[in-house]
């Protein structure tokens, strides 16, 4: 159970990216278990240099934005 629903944590990891990246191309990739409890892992569907947002489902905060692959 999370206490985010996807659209908004996929909200969250878009205004996160925005600086870095186009944020609109953004998928899920996982919900992993954590300490904390659950974190959203959203990357941008793109081959190459990817973007990678992790957001942890308790609280909403951004736990990272990196940069995957850079070419």
């Amino acid at each position: 159970m999370t206490h985010l629903t996807e659209d908004s944590a996929l909200a969250l990891a878009q205004a996160a990216l925005e600086e870095e990246a186009t944020p609109e191309n953004l998928v899920l990739v996982s919900l992993e278990p954590a300490a904390s409890g659950p974190v959203w892992i959203f990357q941008t569907a793109t081959i190459g240099s990817q973007w990678e947002v992790r957001i942890e489902d308790r609280t909403g905060s951004v736990l990272g934005v990196k940069r995957l692959g850079f070419r």
